[in-house]
């Protein structure tokens, strides 16, 4: 089971640990990069089985996180954008649990969840993107090394997120507003449906597609 950030785990992490977790990070990123993604997944997803609770594998979720939200955009088939849009809001949630001060997950999430509300026309999701994108502004220092002016950048990106979500929120109440009783409890049920749906499940969906699928 996952544990909170404790501010002490990186002090008591011993330096092969450490080693082993960025190590797999770098590899997965340059499978990325090598647009071999199916292959970073496996990667993180072996990596995070052994060392789960360790801060430090907050990189590996928010790498896990980016590719899903890639792999989301470019899929046409709606039924696997919403399951790549769902891992990916799992992965920067993680990641967020397990160093408060990811700023980049922050982000990351709000970015996801705007697009998923968008899949699902559900003002719970955008009320996620809202508070995430709010928890991300209230961090004064990030994890990771950050040049001034990028974090800079990253924040105003943050400060639209917000804004983006705010306003997509307003446009589905007043949506429901205009719409019969019957109508607003089916929306209702589907937003906590679709934004409860467990990661396992997700992650067994995933397993049983045929790579050409995936990709």
């Amino acid at each position: 089971m996952l544990t909170a950030w404790d501010p002490n785990s990186e002090k008591s992490m011993d330096k092969d640990t450490k080693k082993k977790i960025d190590t797999a990070y770098n590899h997965a990123k340059d499978l990325w990069g090598k647009d071999k993604r199916i292959e970073a997944l496996k990667s993180i997803e072996k990596t995070i089985s052994v060392h789960r609770n360790q801060e430090r594998c907050f990189s590996l979720h928010e790498l896990q996180g980016h590719i899903f939200f890639k792999l989301a955009k470019e899929t046409t088939i709606s039924d696997i954008k919403r399951l790549y849009l769902f891992a990916s809001l799992d992965a920067f949630s993680t990641s967020t649990l397990l160093c408060p001060t990811a700023v980049m997950s922050f982000h990351g999430y709000a970015r996801s969840a705007i697009l998923l509300g968008d899949q699902l026309g559900a003002n719970k999701i955008y009320e996620k993107a809202f508070l995430k994108a709010k928890q991300g502004l209230a961090v004064k220092q990030p994890q990771g090394r950050y040049e001034s002016n990028y974090f800079d950048k990253l924040k105003k990106e943050l400060e639209t997120l917000m804004n983006f979500a705010a306003e997509k929120k307003d446009a589905v109440v007043t949506y429901s507003g205009t719409s019969t009783k019957a109508n607003q409890m089916v929306l209702i049920e589907k937003e906590h449906s679709e934004a409860d749906t467990s990661f396992d499940q997700l992650k067994n969906f995933w397993v049983n597609l045929d790579d050409k699928t995936k990709r």
